[in-house]
């Protein structure tokens, strides 16, 4: 396929945004929407219709994106690959070589020591919330958001996207009903987390889960502002303020993201890399252990509960 003219161009691309992810199977947000159409600048239209294929058509592409800011550069990279590939215009070959070094650009690779919270440091963390009033709603919310962060390895916007309908309470253990964000599979992921299990500050779940639904408003989300409302904005707002968490526990930057890196390193050392993959979610062992750490499968025949209470233990060593 051939596009003639940039008119051509843009409508394909209203198309394009019509179809469903292929990660979630589901329609593609306003936001990505808006962001895609972002990233095909006017120039970037004017290649689209030039007649090349494959490589020499990406590298025009890129060529095209030199004055554009480094994220726009390197994401675009990725998302105008998506786009050709799914017209024709450059093969699968083409298009995995680009989004790959769109990735690469933008997402370099990290040691995974520094995107996993040491035992330390999470003690440090949650110490803060033994200091703040207990009254506080919104240290109330960080102390329940941050705990089941770090216990279920979940994504952050599933978290913030619970309802009170997909969480069960009893009296031993919370059970919680997550949406898969990036994955074929459309099941909801069920977690049981024993409210007896120890936080790294020595205080139970079950403490930090009662606390902050003593103090929200009868709501259906779990997760809202003060002013009662679930809004766009709840999820920045809740990050930001971990992050001031971290700052005034002296131990840096601390994003929501690295609760998902040290749920896998824990599970993984204490329980084993295969539970780990399950808890995350995994299709691809490889990248559990990239999560964790790890080159190696340790598979474990013990419960996720009782490597999270072993954990508690070596946290909470000397006190009562």
């Amino acid at each position: 396929m051939y596009f003639q003219t940039v008119e051509e161009v843009s409508n394909a691309i209203e198309h394009f945004l019509l179809r469903p992810s292929k990660a979630t199977s589901r329609p593609i947000t306003a936001g990505t929407a808006k962001n895609t159409r972002y990233y095909f600048t006017a120039k970037v239209r004017e290649v689209m219709c030039s007649g090349l294929r494959d490589g020499d058509l990406m590298r025009e592409v890129d060529y095209a994106l030199q004055g554009e800011s480094k994220t726009h550069r390197t994401v675009g990279i990725v998302s105008i690959s998506q786009f050709a590939n799914y017209y024709g215009l450059i093969s699968d070959e083409v298009h995995k070589w680009w989004a790959r070094e769109g990735n690469r650009r933008y997402k370099p690779n990290k040691p995974v020591s520094e995107r996993i919270i040491s035992a330390e440091n999470l003690k440090k963390y949650f110490d803060m919330f033994l200091q703040d009033d207990p009254s506080h709603f919104t240290q109330a919310r960080l102390y329940l958001y941050s705990s089941l962060l770090l216990l279920s390895g979940a994504r952050q916007k599933a978290i913030v996207s619970l309802r009170m309908e997909d969480i069960t309470l009893t009296e031993s253990e919370l059970t919680l009903s997550i949406q898969r964000l990036k994955s074929f599979n459309i099941a909801r992921q069920i977690i049981h987390i024993p409210l007896d299990v120890k936080l790294p500050n020595g205080r139970s779940f079950g403490e930090a889960v009662y606390k902050y639904l003593a103090l929200r408003p009868n709501t259906s989300e779990l997760f809202v502002d003060t002013m009662g409302v679930h809004g766009p904005g709840l999820f920045m707002s809740m990050m930001h303020q971990m992050e001031k968490q971290g700052k005034r526990a002296g131990i840096g930057h601390v994003t929501p993201h690295m609760f998902r890196f040290t749920c896998a390193s824990i599970v993984s050392d204490y329980v084993g890399i295969r539970q780990a993959q399950q808890l995350l979610g995994h299709t691809e062992l490889r990248t559990t252990m990239r999560y964790a750490g790890q080159s190696y499968a340790n598979v474990s025949r013990t419960t996720i509960s009782s490597g999270f209470g072993s954990l508690s233990e070596s946290y909470v060593q000397g006190q009562s």
